[in-house]
């Protein structure tokens, strides 16, 4: 429940915090932090064959993507780190389905920061119930969902085709 998320504190010096629909005249800046950040992600995805258009079609132009809850971690004008939300709005309900951080700007708190602007900003906009998922492995997450007041519900597994 997004409503019970404590309200966000100042980012660190140097760090704004933009919503993702700030970056609409050029989500390439958006696309280069997101796929540097995802990279090393713990799990069974591999995003390095990841191309603009690609990522364009599948999370900028996603109709669920909500630019206005979204956010961005700034520095130099240029996003180092990204959190997004998908809404529907109609029914409050959204589900966070992806943040992080380039790896020069992480162990700042960028992470819980722009998850905290997010859902405080989602709470304000009518969203009473919010879901995530992460890879067990990837202990960092793992302790920032747990501190924001998400809890496990469900187990998944990936299967992977090796050839």
């Amino acid at each position: 429940d997004p409503r019970t998320v404590t309200a966000a504190p100042p980012p660190p010096p140097g760090i704004e915090v933009a919503t993702l629909g700030s970056f609409a005249d050029d989500p390439r800046h958006v696309f280069v932090a997101d796929y540097e950040s995802f990279l090393d992600e713990p799990g069974p995805g591999d995003v390095s064959g990841m191309t603009y258009e690609t990522w364009r079609r599948l999370t900028w132009d996603n109709p669920e993507c909500d630019r206005e809850l979204s956010t961005v971690a700034v520095a130099n004008g240029a996003p180092v780190g990204i959190s997004f939300l998908e809404t529907d709005r109609s029914t409050g309900r959204a589900v966070n389905v992806g943040t992080g951080v380039t790896p020069a700007f992480r162990g700042r708190g960028l992470g819980l920061l722009m998850k905290q602007v997010s859902l405080t900003r989602a709470a304000a906009a009518g969203i009473t119930r919010v879901i995530t998922q992460n890879d067990d492995t990837n202990a960092p997450m793992v302790a920032i969902n747990e501190r924001l007041g998400y809890r496990p519900f469900s187990t998944g597994h990936s299967w992977v085709l090796e050839r």
